[in-house]
This record gives C-alpha cells, sequence and structure tokens, in this order.
C-alpha cells in the first residue's frame, strides 16, 4: 500500500542512483517487466518508496530477517483513549 504522507517519490534518475543502475537498464527491466509499474503524479512517472521497498525486499527474502516493524506513531494513545471511552460508557 502506497502511504502518501510519507513515501518518497523517485522519478527515472532518482530510482537509477538508488538502484545503482544505469538509465539503459533501468528501461530494459522495466520492459522485462522486472520492476514495479511506476504511477503518475500530475503526468510524470514515479515509483513510490515503499512500493519499491517492497520490491527490494521481495527480490531478497533474507532482508525480512532485519527488518523492524513499524508501529504508527500514537498508536498506543490512541488505544489507551478508546479503552477509555469504552470503559466509560455505562453498561
Amino acid at each position: 500500500m502506497i502511504d502518501t504522507a510519507t513515501d518518497k517519490l523517485f522519478n527515472q534518475k532518482g530510482l537509477c542512483e538508488l538502484l545503482n543502475i544505469s538509465k539503459s537498464t533501468l528501461l530494459r527491466r522495466r520492459k522485462e517487466g522486472a520492476l514495479p509499474d511506476p504511477i503518475k503524479v500530475l503526468g510524470q512517472e514515479v515509483w513510490p518508496s515503499s512500493v519499491i521497498n517492497r520490491w527490494i525486499i521481495e527480490q531478497n527474502p533474507s532482508l525480512l530477517e532485519q527488518v523492524k516493524p513499524v508501529t504508527p506513531k500514537g498508536l498506543s494513545k490512541a488505544i489507551k483513549a478508546r479503552k477509555a471511552d469504552l470503559e466509560s460508557v455505562p453498561a
């Protein structure tokens, strides 16, 4: 899932730099279907960082052991507030 609030968007040049490949390699890999499809934003093709990160992990399953789960900011506070709301409701 694309997180529009935090994703960085990579254009062709940025993705080439990230993956350390040439533009011709990027174009060849796209033609082969070996890269995720870009999305269009304001007419520009870009790759969201979450899509690229997921793709990198799919290509290298051993990386899953190194990935730390992410807890959304404020989640524990929201859970506590919800529990308090439920407890304050008369039975």
